[in-house]
């Protein structure tokens, strides 16, 4: 790939930086030290300007640590909501149950809390949507075979 092909793939993945929406949505239930861990693992990531929504859900059994730890914690890249169950249904259903799409432009990382992301997650996670998602859009056939050979 000529340096004209790379410049040009890397302005037609910038284009879209602010189409895709990203919102992050926990699984929680009784673990207060994984679940601190991941949040601020959260906070102390890059988000480079963007805003995340977060929505936190709890098992209908949570700990009063869990909740104490969701209730005290601040996150400044968006809202967060809180939803919690009324009847214990296990893991698959609270993951099914955790994120809903808005739009064609609506994306959601499921994050469980014994998990803990790399300060660059987002980065990462961006620049993948953009590249696999948004950059083939805005090519033509005969650029698109140049390009991806």
């Amino acid at each position: 790939m000529s340096s004209h092909e790379r410049s040009i793939r890397t302005v037609l993945i910038y284009k879209d930086w602010h189409a895709p929406r990203v919102e992050i949505s926990i699984i929680t239930n009784d673990r207060p030290n994984s679940l601190r861990r991941l949040l601020e693992s959260l906070s102390d990531s890059r988000y480079f300007g963007d805003k995340l929504n977060i929505r936190i859900n709890i098992e209908q059994d949570v700990d009063y640590e869990t909740l104490e730890l969701v209730d005290r914690w601040s996150w400044e890249h968006g809202s967060v909501s809180v939803t919690r169950r009324v009847i214990h249904a296990g893991l698959l259903p609270a993951v099914v149950e955790s994120w809903y799409p808005h739009s064609d432009y609506s994306y959601g990382l499921i994050l469980e809390d014994d998990v803990e992301v790399s300060p660059l997650f987002y980065g990462w996670l961006k620049m993948n949507l953009l590249r696999y998602r948004y950059f083939f859009r805005h090519l033509k056939p005969h650029i698109y075979h140049s390009l991806a050979e």
